[in-house]
């Protein structure tokens, strides 16, 4: 089922604002960015579940967090370039990224790379809060794609989140 404005936009003969790469890349890129943010936030609300279940400054806390490093590396390891060093890692109540509440808004072509834009809109105390983020692939050899960098655009400022 179309959402609304997509409603809109088809009777008015127009797309949604997802540029066309000229490879054709939009639709594996996009896929590649649904399945990131599905097994981002499984691992976020693993972890999260785990490190909540552990008494504080236990052993089972420290499995916990050893267990949810572990689950990260292999998400890096599945996206990412061999030997892409991450950033430290971030879980919470409530996943940074999600699959009901981020939308793609585009996929643009920067030489042979490709930005994925994303829209990520959460309710906090009843007022909406939105992020974008711009999801940096680079070809892979041999086919596909990897994700190379993971930003947060705040204001004129993208800060790495990956």
């Amino acid at each position: 089922m179309l959402r609304p404005l997509h409603n809109v936009l088809a009777a008015l003969g127009l797309r949604p604002a997802t540029t066309t790469t000229a490879d054709g890349a939009t639709a594996e890129l996009s896929a590649l960015v649904r399945s990131f943010i599905a097994d981002y936030e499984a691992w976020n609300d693993t972890a999260q579940q785990q490190s909540r279940a552990a008494p504080r400054q236990s052993q089972a806390a420290r499995d916990a967090m050893d267990a949810a490093v572990r689950a990260y590396g292999e998400i890096i390891a599945r996206y990412c370039p061999p030997g892409y060093r991450h950033q430290g890692i971030a879980f919470g109540s409530e996943a940074s990224h999600r699959s009901a509440s981020e939308e793609i808004l585009g996929v643009d072509t920067e030489g042979a790379h490709r930005v994925v834009r994303t829209r990520m809109t959460k309710d906090m105390a009843g007022l909406p809060i939105t992020s974008l983020y711009e999801y940096h692939f680079t070809p892979a050899p041999g086919g596909g794609w990897h994700l190379a960098r993971l930003l947060v655009v705040i204001d004129d400022e993208k800060l790495e989140t990956l």
